[in-house]
């Protein structure tokens, strides 16, 4: 058996990072091209090639639907049944602004069953003579009272099973509800969720909101695109802004509400957000919910007068009641807006791979999204780079909603210069595949030197070459290039992956010393009707036919000497991840 190769630096590892990279990256264009030629022919190979070298295109800003022209009357609201949600909207005044905004609620918000409660704190305009209308639930407040008390009276009268608070110079965009909602089933520990507002041009002005240790709040995305990969996935925030949140009825009411401490307005919605955390659960930005904010419209900008000076007033009585909380847990004003959010995750991962996931397409990628959702599960948050660049559409929807950053050719630019900005946020890679990790390790190495590298093989492709040359469907000095390749990432990486016992046992003859763990296929378990200790458990959960990764298959994990109860949900792994 020839000896295998050490962690000697080769000629690319001694050029600096960026020209080492594209020389690898050359090398991997290459001879992927020639394999696909033979695989999928010319054309395909052609149009791959293309997508390689075509240059970022333009960001474009939101495509947002607004009101043609402003209607002199409301629409009608068809209630019927029990409401998913009440959408409450408070209103001084501003009818025309009101009217854009049921008419948007009526254009956009779907199938959910839902009722609209307008209060109107006792506007002096037109606002009582036009608004009551068919299927609004119209409440007349008999003074002004302001904002926090019109909210709480909505909620008072709402009878679904969510509470939805909309201002008034909102326009809510196709999908926005369903969306929002969704928040709360594939995350079950959100007790609060908020839209991402955007101004009518169409940039972005809030993707959740931050707090500081002296109370300030902070807009996170503020004025950039709403398309920016920071701010296309479903994260936890410290809180999102009234102007389009969802809460559970139940819960706004065992929380009493907004505190009429902060009346007439402001600090009323981050202090709900911090009262949510206090009680166990989790406050959430959804991406997938858009909804327009005409941010001003109504309390005008001037901290100095009118409604907004209670800004400042409030802070004060936030900072008073929260001080343990923000020194402890909050970072310092003037903290750079993305480290001082990192408070909610455990720590950062970057997974690049061949492409995005398609779980539906191959059982590698179906390893591949459930160990993203292992990490995830972990308090780790997971950044995704596929090494094609392409977005691939529904997919990487789906990676977003579960919480994952996934970057695409739009905003990736030159990839040298990207990891010269981002790689010092990692503590952990995993990079998959032999022929990707190659030409990233350079990257890796200069940039994101403090992360621990996990290569994670796949399966051994030196093996599988080897074996089809011998049965001469290949070719040995290829198998023999591959095994060069990948047992020197091995000997370089901090860890390896691979598929099996077998393999790893391999490994251990050819590299020892060298950490290799076992990531079998991953799925998940969703319950079982007979124990453990028969040797088998087959999953039977009614969960298991509708959850999109669960799969009806004999657990292996059961040799890990965990037990399985009927209706529990457990995944099946061997390797776990420690940052």
């Amino acid at each position: 058996m020839s000896e295998a190769p050490g962690p000697r630096a080769g000629l690319s590892q001694l050029l600096p990072a960026g020209l080492a990279f594209r020389l690898r990256r050359l090398a991997y264009l290459f001879s992927r091209g020639l394999l696909s030629l033979r695989t999928r022919g010319l054309s395909a190979t052609l149009q791959r090639v293309g997508n390689e070298l075509a240059p970022a295109g333009p960001v474009a800003r939101a495509q947002l639907v607004l009101p043609a022209a402003d209607d002199a009357a409301p629409p009608a609201f068809t209630p019927g049944g029990h409401p998913r949600a009440s959408v409450i909207v408070p209103v001084y005044g501003q009818l025309a602004m009101t009217l854009d905004c049921l008419a948007a609620l009526a254009l956009h918000s779907g199938d959910v069953p839902m009722e609209v409660i307008v209060v109107d704190d006792a506007s002096t305009d037109d606002t009582a003579r036009v608004l009551p209308a068919s299927g609004i639930r119209y409440q007349r407040m008999p003074v002004n009272s302001g904002f926090i008390a019109a909210c709480n009276e909505g909620a008072r009268l709402a009878s679904g099973g969510f509470l939805v608070f909309l201002n008034n110079d909102t326009l809510v965009q196709p999908g926005w509800l369903q969306a929002l909602l969704d928040t709360f089933t594939t995350h079950p520990d959100t007790g609060m969720a908020g839209a991402m507002l955007v101004y009518p041009d169409g940039r972005l002005q809030e993707a959740g909101g931050l707090v500081f240790s002296d109370g300030s709040g902070w807009n996170l995305g503020r004025f950039q695109s709403p398309g920016d990969p920071r701010y296309g996935h479903v994260r936890e925030v410290d809180y999102c802004s009234g102007a389009a949140i969802a809460i559970p009825a139940e819960l706004f009411n065992r929380l009493g509400g907004f505190d009429s401490h902060y009346a007439p307005a402001y600090y009323e919605d981050t202090d709900l957000a911090m009262r949510v955390r206090d009680a166990g659960l989790k406050v959430r930005y959804q991406p997938a919910s858009v909804v327009v904010h005409r941010e001003g419209a109504t309390s005008g900008t001037d901290l100095a007068s009118g409604t907004k000076a209670y800004q400042r007033v409030n802070q004060g009585k936030f900072q008073a009641r929260w001080r343990e909380v923000l020194q402890r847990e909050h970072a310092a004003p003037g903290t750079d807006p993305f480290a001082a959010s990192r408070r909610h995750h455990r720590g950062q991962v970057l997974v690049i791979d061949v492409q995005v996931p398609k779980p539906d397409r191959d059982s590698g990628s179906l390893r591949m999204l459930n160990l993203v959702r292992l990490l995830l599960e972990r308090g780790l948050h997971v950044v995704f780079l596929p090494d094609s660049r392409e977005r691939e559409g529904d997919y990487a929807s789906a990676l977003e909603q579960l919480g994952v950053e996934v970057w695409s050719r739009a905003w990736l630019g030159d990839m040298p210069k990207w990891f010269a900005r981002h790689g010092d946020r990692f503590d952990l890679v995993i990079t998959s595949r032999h022929y990707v990790a190659a030409s990233y390790e350079p990257l890796l190495r200069k940039h994101a030197a403090r992360a621990r590298w996990v290569f994670d093989t796949v399966d051994l492709h030196f093996l599988r070459e080897q074996r089809e040359a011998e049965i001469g469907r290949g070719s040995l000095r290829l198998a023999q290039r591959t095994r060069e390749q990948e047992l020197g990432l091995m000997a370089r990486a901090d860890a390896t992956l691979v598929v099996s016992t077998h393999e790893r046992t391999l490994l251990g003859e050819l590299l020892p010393g060298v950490r290799v763990e076992v990531l079998s296929n991953v799925h998940e378990i969703a319950g079982c009707v007979v124990a453990f200790t028969t040797g088998a458990a087959w999953s039977s959960s009614a969960d298991s036919a509708t959850h999109p990764m669960s799969m009806r298959r004999i657990g292996w994990w059961a040799r890990s000497g965990r037990g399985c109860a009927r209706g529990s949900r457990t995944w099946s792994s061997t390797w776990s991840v420690a940052t």
